[in-house]
């Protein structure tokens, strides 16, 4: 009734919405798990168990290297770029140019070995919740950029509360994405099950977007989640 036709209103906008929001911010990390959450609830709110295994590991397979390929043989600058002369208040348009850059991951693949290096040196206690950004400066190498997260939030948690917290945060998750799949693929209205797995796989996104970013440490999207 009320609510399919507000649903039916609603959520092509807001798809929208958010699809602009992810090109104008150049957030590739978001696009990424955007599309990774799409096929997810494609094959489980449309095609369920009717989609060939075969078809999904060849897709699979091209996605990994389509997302891979681009970081593996890109030779872009190793230290982080130099700050602009000035503000620029008009701000400028998002391009492809500026989505193919791989430099950002580079600059992450720094803070990574830096927050391995951190996590392998605490894996009892780590280094204390809130603490990587104290606790970087004594691992960062010459050459790696100077930052307050790690970029990776599930690594940040390693570093930070040690490999009994950091496995109970993946944990949780997995168990999240399983049981959510597992009650998804159970509904049998087809409306009520993509509704479902739109949602679910929302916060889904989020999750994926977190092991390039930090969302996590942000008090209103973690709250939103």
């Amino acid at each position: 009734g009320a609510g399919l036709i507000l649903r039916a209103a609603l959520f092509p906008i807001l798809t929208v919405l958010c699809a602009l929001v992810l090109w104008f911010t150049a957030s590739r990390g978001g696009m990424l798990g955007t599309a990774a959450a799409l096929g997810l609830w494609t094959a489980l709110s449309l095609g369920r168990s009717r989609i060939p295994s075969a078809w999904l590991r060849r897709a699979a397979a091209a996605s990994a290297i389509l997302v891979m390929a681009p970081m593996l043989f890109a030779h872009g600058q190793e230290e982080a770029p130099a700050p602009p002369s000035a503000v620029d208040i008009e701000g400028r348009e998002t391009t492809i140019s500026d989505l193919a850059n791989v430099s950002t991951m580079q600059l992450r693949l720094h803070y990574w070995k830096v927050g391995a290096a951190m996590a392998a040196d605490h894996l009892g206690t780590g280094v204390g919740l809130g603490n990587f950004a104290n606790a970087y400066p004594y691992y960062r190498y010459e050459g790696a950029p100077f930052v307050q997260m790690a970029h990776n939030d599930f690594l940040q948690m390693f570093a930070e509360t040690g490999a009994v917290g950091g496995l109970l945060f993946a944990a949780f998750w997995l168990v999240f994405i399983a049981a959510g799949v597992v009650r998804i693929v159970g509904i049998e209205d087809r409306t009520e099950r993509m509704t479902a797995a739109g949602l679910f796989f929302g916060v889904v996104a989020f999750a994926l977007h977190q092991l390039v970013d930090f969302g996590f440490q942000n008090p209103s999207l973690g709250f939103t989640v």
